[in-house]
């Protein structure tokens, strides 16, 4: 399930990728989703209701917030939608 609260998606990632993700060396991240949350999805970001990615580091208090700068889709896998979302690192 998605969250999304003020603008801000939400996702959690393991430490290995929260790592790269945050020191931008991997500034996107790829997730399942199903079909209507993603077509919902991609209609708040055209719509300008989703502006923020924010990602948790697994088993911590640790994250951060960037800028959503795309959602693609990349393809099906078992009835559910690949989607990379990627944003801008902050330097």
């Amino acid at each position: 399930m998605i969250s999304i609260k003020d603008k801000k998606i939400i996702f959690k990632s393991i430490p290995r990728y929260f790592q790269k993700e945050e020191s931008g060396l991997k500034p996107n991240t790829v997730r399942i989703v199903d079909h209507s949350e993603y077509h919902a999805i991609l209609n708040m970001f055209k719509d300008g209701e989703l502006e923020e990615i924010l990602i948790h580091k697994s088993a911590s208090e640790d994250h951060f917030c960037r800028k959503l700068t795309d959602i693609s889709y990349v393809g099906s896998i078992a009835g559910k939608e690949l989607v990379v979302f990627s944003w801008k690192h902050e330097d």
